[in-house]
């Protein structure tokens, strides 16, 4: 018998929010560290450096953790508000574009700690992010954009269907059941 018995309900209610948004934080960090990852391996054979990078790796997976962490804040202070007749596409991409400056502004971020790491001044590091070009952080940009936006397309799709039924048919579970969801409690299907 608990001391507090009108406190399970609350207590039970957070510990379900606390697995579920961590599932959802290791579900997007995953998904941004392959792709960050990847790109270090491109830009790595491009250049044909031999070594494994490493340190760039290594940063490759924190930017991946905190543009998750970012990205989840932000998916709770700018909740897509779909339904009600709208079509998803232009609220999607209103959404990839808030996103694509979180992970913009995570990237001026890394240069300058890379720029730390080699001993150079952190916010000359900041100004020489893509070398400085344009060009190039507008292609970066583009990238990141399409990084960003199979996910939010795909939480859109979660979140018009519902879990139980995006389960079905990415993995074909039959049972709704067998895959819990990571907001199942606030998560139900629109009709």
């Amino acid at each position: 018998m608990s001391l507090f018995p009108h406190h399970a309900g609350f207590l039970a209610s957070l510990k379900n929010s606390a697995i579920n948004e961590t599932t959802k934080f290791i579900v997007l960090f995953l998904y941004l560290s392959v792709w960050f990852s990847a790109l270090v391996f491109l830009s790595n054979s491009i250049l044909r450096a031999n070594e494994l990078p490493l340190l760039n790796l290594s940063l490759a997976l924190v930017k991946a953790a905190l543009c998750a962490k970012f990205m989840l804040v932000g998916q709770s202070l700018f909740p897509m508000a779909l339904g009600q007749g709208r079509p998803i596409f232009w609220i999607l991409m209103r959404h990839s574009v808030v996103y694509l400056v979180i992970v913009l502004a995570l990237s001026f971020f890394e240069a300058g700690l890379e720029g730390l790491f080699h001993h150079k001044p952190f916010f000359e590091s900041l100004l020489n992010f893509e070398k400085g070009d344009p060009y190039r952080l507008a292609a970066t940009s583009f990238i990141y954009w399409l990084i960003i936006l199979p996910y939010l397309v795909f939480v859109g799709i979660r979140e018009e269907l519902g879990y139980s039924e995006v389960s079905r048919i990415l993995f074909g579970a039959t049972d709704a059941t067998a895959l819990k969801a990571p907001d199942s409690e606030t998560n139900t299907q629109r009709k």
